[in-house]
């Protein structure tokens, strides 16, 4: 529905198309969806009835995180920080005395792929923490 609406929007700016009627429909539309976006307390009550069992799943599987799984996980997540941050020392002290091997590390240590493994166990470990501390709004 608001897939139409976009194209209709698009083709209303191009210049294609029923323009007056493609606006009237896309003005609708839009006003149904945002309609559809506010819950009666009975549908507030029946969403909140379909996502309980999602929610209560998603307790089982955090709750057991001293599974082997999870040991593993963090195991590997901290090699790969204490690999990454030895490369940075290593590139910082080669640099004393060699620096093209300071500029070989770096380029090893910043690749695409290490600094995207990097950045992916950041996000997964540290990155709810990060949110929890960024504020929503903006304070005037």
């Amino acid at each position: 529905m608001m897939f139409k609406s976009i194209i209709a929007g698009a083709k209303a700016v191009l210049g294609m198309g029923d323009v007056k009627g493609a606006g009237i429909a896309a003005v609708k539309e839009v006003a149904e969806w945002i309609d559809q976006r506010k819950f009666t307390p009975e549908e507030q009550a029946e969403y909140v009835l379909k996502v309980a069992p999602v929610y209560a799943k998603f307790m089982e599987n955090t709750v057991n995180e001293n599974s082997e799984r999870s040991k593993t996980r963090r195991q590997l997540a901290i090699l790969v920080i204490r690999n990454w941050v030895a490369m940075l020392w290593a590139a910082i002290f080669a640099w004393l005395w060699k620096p093209e091997w300071s500029s070989f590390i770096l380029t090893i240590a910043l690749s695409t792929a290490l600094i995207s493994l990097v950045l992916g166990i950041g996000a997964f470990f540290w990155g709810t923490h990060l949110l929890r501390g960024t504020p929503l709004k903006k304070d005037n």
